[in-house]
């Protein structure tokens, strides 16, 4: 998840936060465990410095603020002053990697009821960190937690900004035949892929593999070193990073073009980052960047993890 806003002259600061692994986070949750079918659900979509909230409860807590990040493969609480109002039980849970590569502890909450409303949506263990003071000086309300992948691998998962919801479909009965471009995806470490073709200023096409990131705000990342012609463009502006763990060097630029499946995009805003720099792209390999809600959010986005599939239908 990344949060961008324009400060001084010097450029942009980019927010990023992460969510880091833990070697001792428990198994997630069967998507439908002891063969009971999810019961969908229509959540009311917050738009939130570019990206997609939802009300969410963790128990029996009043309605906490959670972005949709399928960029995250663990769900998490990103303040960790909550552990003791929502009176949850913790243990260590391990070291994670945040920015730069820097260690970072993680403490875990056990088996969690994760609710929208009055129902439960899935059941999970909560990895906790505390992102809270990098947003501290950013108006608007607060931002509590991310919905990682278990989310995705229980639903069907329906993003559409036009209607301003959250749809969590049941992957046994959903269908779709409107008019999106149905694109494949590659599923690596609880995260989905998509292949693209990006070609640069300079005329040159390359084949990437993309996460699908609804946690970003960019339209776009590039990892730099991940082909021979990613490269940051001549017209760029040097960016700070500041996420968990500390603040590393980034740069923004355009692309010339943008093709996904059946979607084809000109001239397209980019992010180029270090591989030493992202998390990710330490412990996922052949990642070559990322595909955020810049660019998603732009479209109904529906995440079909059970049939491999991305849809993207024109708002």
């Amino acid at each position: 998840m990344k949060i961008v806003r324009k400060t001084s002259p010097a450029g942009l600061v980019i927010f990023v936060a992460f969510a880091v692994g833990a070697a001792t986070i428990g198994s997630p949750t069967p998507a439908l465990p002891g063969g009971t079918p999810p019961t969908p659900a229509t959540l009311q979509l917050i738009q939130f410095r570019g990206l997609v909230t939802v009300p969410i409860r963790i128990g029996a807590s009043q309605a906490l603020n959670f972005v949709i990040d399928s960029g995250s493969e663990h769900t998490t609480l990103n303040d960790a002053g909550l552990v003791e109002e929502l009176n949850l039980h913790t243990r260590q849970g391990g070291v994670g990697r945040g920015m730069g590569g820097a260690r970072l502890p993680i403490l875990i909450a056990p088996d969690l009821a994760i609710r929208a409303g009055d129902f439960e949506l899935f059941r999970t263990d909560l990895a906790i960190h505390h992102l809270d003071s990098l947003l501290d000086n950013d108006a608007g309300p607060r931002l509590h937690g991310l919905l990682g992948s278990a989310l995705f691998e229980r639903y069907v998962v329906d993003i559409n900004p036009a209607l301003g919801t959250v749809s969590c479909h049941d992957p046994e009965t959903f269908s779709y035949d409107g008019p999106g471009h149905v694109v494949p995806l590659i599923m690596d470490h609880r995260r989905a892929f998509v292949r693209a073709k990006v070609t640069t200023v300079k005329g040159k096409t390359v084949k990437l593999r993309l996460m699908v990131d609804t946690g970003s705000e960019n339209h776009l990342v590039l990892i730099l070193g991940s082909h021979r012609h990613v490269k940051v463009p001549e017209h760029h502006m040097k960016v700070k990073a500041l996420g968990i763990g500390g603040e590393v060097d980034a740069f923004v630029g355009p692309v010339g073009g943008l093709e996904i499946g059946s979607l084809a995009r000109g001239r397209t805003p980019a992010s180029f980052f270090h591989p030493t720099s992202m998390p990710a792209a330490q412990s996922i390999k052949n990642f070559d960047g990322l595909v955020g809600n810049g660019l998603l959010g732009q479209f109904r986005t529906i995440l079909d993890y059970h049939r491999e599939i991305l849809i993207l239908e024109e708002l």
